[in-house]
Parts: C-alpha cells; structure tokens; sequence
C-alpha cells in the first residue's frame, strides 16, 4: 500500500477488529467463572475494559490522531494480548495460544500499516 491514508484505513480496520475480540474475550470468561471454572473477576474486567479503550482508540486512529493514537493502542492492546499468551502457554491450552500469536502479529500488522503516524 503506498498510499498513507490506505494504510491507515486498513491498520485501523484491522486494530478495530482484534479489539471487539476482547469483550468477547470477556465474556468468556464470565461464561466459564459461571460454570465454576476458578476466574478471577480482575480478567474479564481487564479484557472488558481494554476492549472498550482499544474500540475507542482504533476509531480515532487517523492522521490527525498522529502518533498519541497509535502508541496508546500498542499499550492497551499489546499487553494484555502477552499476558495472555504466556498464561495460556503455561497451562497447555495451545488453541488458545495459536488464537494469541495471531492477536499478537494481527496487533502488530495494524500498527505497521499505520507506522506513518509516527
């Protein structure tokens, strides 16, 4: 993509949709804290809040939001997106693992394609 405004377009697209996964994520959780699964309630709520703060974020990533936009969604996305890895790793969950390492490199492509911001 050699056009900036494209690129940006498509990185906030793609920022947009790793970041409704995240209430998702949530909810997740919720469901299997219900069904007696030990979940602290700080997960859920950290995945809901992120989840918001990056929606809210993606949206306003132009080039007029310049780089303030683009290195607040590597802080709220990136993360909690690590963590989560690592957690999953460390209790052999690899499905939910191979889901993170692309929640990691689809984070990380967005950003790129919006790197002109910085």
């Amino acid at each position: 993509m050699s056009d900036p405004q494209s690129a940006i377009a498509t990185g906030r697209l793609i920022l947009l949709i790793v970041a409704a996964s995240y209430p998702l994520s949530a909810a997740l959780l919720v469901v299997l804290k219900l069904r007696g699964e030990t979940v602290p309630w700080v997960w859920p709520v950290a995945w809901l809040v992120t989840g918001i703060a990056g929606l809210a974020i993606s949206w306003l990533l132009s080039e007029s939001s310049g780089a303030l936009a683009w290195w607040a969604l590597l802080v709220v996305l990136g993360p909690i997106m690590v963590v989560s890895t690592v957690v999953d790793w460390r209790h052999g969950y690899w499905g939910i693992v191979a889901l993170d390492i692309a929640g990691l490199l689809a984070i990380g492509y967005g950003l790129w394609l919006a790197r002109s911001l910085l």
